[in-house]
């Protein structure tokens, strides 16, 4: 019996000791990567480095807490931010489950108020867990592992307002020398405002397309200000929205666009200043 707790003990110690050491390493490697998850009609993104994460948005179903378990360290249940770029269910019903599944060290919201009751759940359910809940407007910055994130939208005057396309959050996220611009569902009147104020931050190498390609966002002086090596589109299959526009992809004609309904969940890595990209049904041609 003593030479089984022995055993048991030294297993124990060193599977411990593998952890940490695992754990040390990750959050040491120079890797950052963004996850947009197919969550179908709707919009989820995870920000991760190290041990650190953010994650942009629910998406409109209850499958994201797994999605999210699977993509960090078995060892990590904390999520640094949760970012709600406005309170729509396909971008907020999915985050309520999250909070109940895992440590969630604070919440941006734009919004100081929204009539449904998703929305009345989440922030109680912030609120019932400790979560700070954080207004976001534009200038706020956020280190985060490798990341150096700053909120460009909205402005002062759009921050709180309670349910329009002016009000919703728009993120830079830079690790090393590529940046990911996050769009939300803003649409023409935003991205001439951020274009007249803000052009020289807008320039990305990879960008989230807004309003999951609705013709109402994407504009061309917006998408030349921006001049992405990438655009993603989180969309659902065979919706009945008629997104993605096909003038919004004859618009993005040169630039690499990558589908969640085509391609499933969509993975960019970057280390050293390079970044990879893999798809969880292939990345197409």
């Amino acid at each position: 019996m003593a030479k089984s707790i022995r055993y048991f003990l030294f297993a124990f110690f060193l599977a411990a000791n593998l952890a940490l050491i695992l754990a040390f390493y990750s959050g040491k490697s120079g890797a950052a990567s963004w996850t947009f998850f197919d969550v179908g009609q709707g919009d989820a993104i995870l920000l991760a480095s190290g041990q650190s994460q953010l994650l942009l948005d629910g998406g409109p179903g209850a499958e994201l807490a797994d999605k999210v378990g699977r993509a960090m360290p078995l060892w990590d249940r904390k999520i640094e931010i949760v970012a709600v770029t406005h309170p729509q269910s396909d971008h907020l019903r999915g985050l309520v489950d999250i909070i109940e599944s895992f440590e969630v060290g604070a919440v941006y919201l734009s919004f100081d108020e929204y009539d449904s009751n998703l929305f009345r759940d989440f922030i109680a359910a912030a609120e019932a867990a400790g979560i700070p809940i954080v207004r976001a407007a534009a200038g706020q910055k956020i280190a985060l592992g490798e990341f150096d994130i700053e909120v460009i939208w909205p402005d002062g005057e759009e921050s709180g307002r309670k349910n329009d396309n002016y009000g919703y959050i728009v993120m830079i996220a830079e690790a090393g020398v590529k940046v990911l611009l996050f769009t939300g569902d803003i649409e023409k009147g935003p991205e001439a405002a951020l274009v007249g104020s803000a052009r020289e931050k807008l320039d990305a190498d990879i960008l989230k397309v807004a309003h999951h390609g609705s013709e109402t966002s994407s504009g061309e002086d917006f998408l030349r200000a921006v001049s992405p090596r990438y655009a993603v589109i989180s969309v659902g299959a065979g919706n009945s929205y008629g997104h993605p526009s096909a003038a919004v992809l004859d618009r993005l004609k040169g630039t690499a666009v990558l589908r969640t309904d085509m391609a499933g969940d969509i993975v960019f890595t970057q280390k050293d200043g390079s970044i990879s990209v893999s798809c969880e049904k292939g990345c197409g041609g």
